[in-house]
């Protein structure tokens, strides 16, 4: 099994911890916490499930992080969040004139153009996202953030605020 799949998090606290590169982020962090003896109780557990989290998008976003500028930054973010295949998808029914427009909608060429193409499409859980990318699928995309505040609302299932101010990024995907 390639240690590839893992953020730095796994690798630092897991040495003695089989890993499964398809089980989701939570699942493996919990077994992990239940070895390493991390409880809400004695507050270890969130402290390392915000650590986990940090790890995990820095890792998962490494790309983007090691870009000079917010544009270069940007562009990288929106081809990583609406990939081509997923695009290619997306517009595989649609009219040719439809398909023209949306595909013009989809242009990065500018600052302005990658915010709100994340904006408009970007409107997933990151939770979620990271789990699609170990597992090689597509994640849930939610069509309005009253639809993804009421998922995120009830499975509880979402990146706090301090985490995200440690990747700084990552804000524009913010809802």
């Amino acid at each position: 099994m390639s240690n590839a799949e893992f953020s730095e998090f796994f690798l630092a606290h897991g040495i003695d911890f089989e890993r499964n590169p398809r089980s989701p982020l939570e699942v493996e962090f919990r077994r992990l916490a239940h070895k390493r003896g991390w409880t809400e109780k004695n507050g270890l557990f969130k402290k390392h499930w915000h650590e986990c989290l940090v790890s995990e998008l820095r890792f998962r976003f490494r790309d983007v992080l090691r870009c000079k500028t917010k544009h270069e930054a940007l562009k990288a973010l929106c081809d990583m969040i609406v990939d081509e295949q997923e695009t290619e998808e997306i517009t595989r029914y649609m009219h040719p004139i439809n398909k023209t427009e949306f595909l013009k909608r989809m242009d990065t060429s500018s600052t302005k153009a990658c915010i709100k193409i994340l904006r408009r499409y970007g409107i997933i859980n990151l939770i979620e996202w990271i789990d699609s990318q170990r597992e090689q699928t597509y994640p849930v995309r939610f069509p309005s953030t009253r639809q993804y505040g009421k998922y995120t609302g009830h499975t509880k299932n979402f990146v706090p605020s301090s985490v995200i101010r440690q990747v700084p990024i990552l804000k524009v995907l913010l809802r």
